[in-house]
């Protein structure tokens, strides 16, 4: 007959073993969409504006015809817009607090990006020149 203590050593391993399939990584697929031809169709599209806190998985795709895209997540700000430089037609990326990016995605290109996000409000853009005006931002919350 088996101790108490090796059962529970047993049951403990078993469940530890099991546990990153309970808990796996949430993820998110995102769009970049539009061209320079046409700035009123760019754009930022998530499956899901919210998750849970922890590892998040952003699948990125650029579904532009022609047009590079890049996606940077960064942390809201307490109050009002993000900071923009309307000379150099972008978000001052300095003044926030930047999570992770993706840079410079070609037309039909695809990359993962993987971050471990806290509770709080988030914005996803594409800082390239002109496109975060032109539309390329999306609200993104995690709980």
């Amino acid at each position: 007959m088996k101790s108490p203590i090796v059962l529970a050593t047993l049951a403990s391993v078993f469940l530890l073993g099991a546990a990153p399939a309970a808990f796996a990584d949430a993820v998110v697929a995102v769009s970049l969409t539009g061209d320079s031809t046409d700035m009123n169709g760019m754009g930022i599209k998530l499956d899901t504006p919210v998750v849970k806190a922890g590892a998040i998985t952003f699948k990125v795709a650029n579904d532009a015809m022609v047009e590079p895209h890049e996606l940077v997540v960064v942390k809201a700000p307490a109050a009002g817009d993000l900071p923009y430089n309307a000379k150099k037609r972008r978000v001052t990326e300095a003044k926030l607090k930047s999570m992770g990016e993706i840079g410079d995605l070609k037309p039909g290109e695809a990359k993962d990006l993987k971050l471990k996000l806290s509770p709080g409000k988030y914005v996803l853009l594409c800082n390239i020149a002109g496109h975060y005006m032109a539309g390329m931002q999306a609200p993104f919350t995690v709980e």
